[in-house]
């Protein structure tokens, strides 16, 4: 009986961490009214409630955002990036995100913002979006899959209208 209780608990426990690595990471962009505190839960975060998260400029007929991404608690990397939900890029407060931007990440690590070259909408009106965060280590290789991103932010300057 005793054998048979420590396999089933081993098992449990094999199954938990299994399950645990298998977690994408679900990117969320960073508003003021998310900040909890100072650097919580980004470093655009100056006081609860407050902060320079998603700011908007406008450059002519165009915006400029600066956006903070943060990956969710128990994140870990994808190969090839995880997918903002199109809810979360409406948050930017653009119709169209396009090519170009700028990226840094919390912890040192080169964050790619991974899309066409043509203008994506980022309105929350459309059905899924190919916008993907890819990261990569120094020595410009690529985050490894599986690898734990808890709580890591990615700063963008991004151009839209």
């Amino acid at each position: 009986m005793r054998q048979g209780m420590r396999w089933l608990g081993g098992l449990a426990v094999l199954v938990l961490l299994a399950g645990a690595a298998q977690a994408a990471t679900t990117w969320t962009v960073v508003t003021n009214q998310d900040c909890t505190g100072v650097g919580a839960p980004a470093g655009c975060c100056t006081a609860a409630g407050q902060g320079y998260c998603n700011r908007i400029k406008a450059a002519g007929n165009e915006m400029m955002v600066f956006a903070t991404f943060a990956a969710n608690s128990g994140a870990t990397y994808t190969t090839n990036g995880d997918t903002p939900a199109v809810t979360q890029l409406a948050k930017l407060g653009l119709n169209m995100l396009l090519p170009g931007q700028v990226c840094r990440e919390s912890v040192g690590r080169t964050p790619v913002l991974v899309r066409s070259s043509t203008p994506l909408d980022v309105s929350g009106h459309a059905s899924s979006s190919t916008l993907k965060i890819v990261l990569y280590n120094s020595g410009n290789t690529q985050v490894g899959s599986g690898d734990s991103i808890t709580l890591e932010t990615v700063e963008c300057q991004l151009f839209g209208y």
